[in-house]
């Protein structure tokens, strides 16, 4: 389904030509390699596929690191996850679970910053906002993971409020945007 859909794509619109069961941001990116590669296609989805997959261990180890876990600690959570039935079908077969899941993991670690904390830049706030809507965009089941991270936004403001300090909801509406 996903590559023959990436290979239609190539010269074929999604949804008037033929039928996706999927939001067709996965099928576009794929098709674009294709058309680089111009064959072995299926090899090109699977190399693509594995990629997006180490990109998102890569991204979780940072994450946990600048969240304040060890170096042992995150190894070890990063080789728990490589090795769960979500990670290693990825690694065999080529499905579009794992883009979106290394755009919602792009879009937190730019909303986190080095120490952890949420970022105190729109600018950050917004470019994670535009990944996590792009996970949203490449698999529906991510739409659950904005207003997840808009509570985290509003509930960090609510702290800071409390703490005297002044109140900056416009980074909720830059994440939002």
């Amino acid at each position: 389904q996903y590559v023959a859909g990436a290979y239609f794509a190539r010269g074929l619109s999604v949804y008037r030509d033929f039928i996706s069961f999927q939001p067709p941001l996965y099928t576009w990116i794929l098709g674009v390699v294709f058309d680089a590669l111009d064959g072995w296609y299926l090899l090109a989805a699977r190399v693509v596929t594995w990629l997006l997959a180490f990109g998102s261990c890569a991204l979780l180890f940072s994450l946990l690191r600048s969240c304040g876990t060890a170096r042992v600690g995150a190894l070890a959570l990063v080789l728990a996850f490589a090795t769960s039935p979500f990670t290693k079908g990825p690694l065999v077969y080529s499905r579009n679970d794992i883009m979106p899941l290394v755009f919602l993991l792009v879009g937190l670690r730019l909303c986190l910053g080095a120490d952890g904390a949420i970022s105190q830049s729109a600018a950050r706030t917004m470019s994670g906002g535009f990944f996590v809507a792009l996970a949203a965009a490449t698999k529906y089941t991510y739409v659950f993971a904005a207003p997840v991270l808009a509570a985290a936004f509003l509930y960090d403001e609510y702290v800071r409020r409390e703490a005297n300090r002044p109140f900056r909801a416009p980074r909720t509406g830059s994440f939002l945007a």
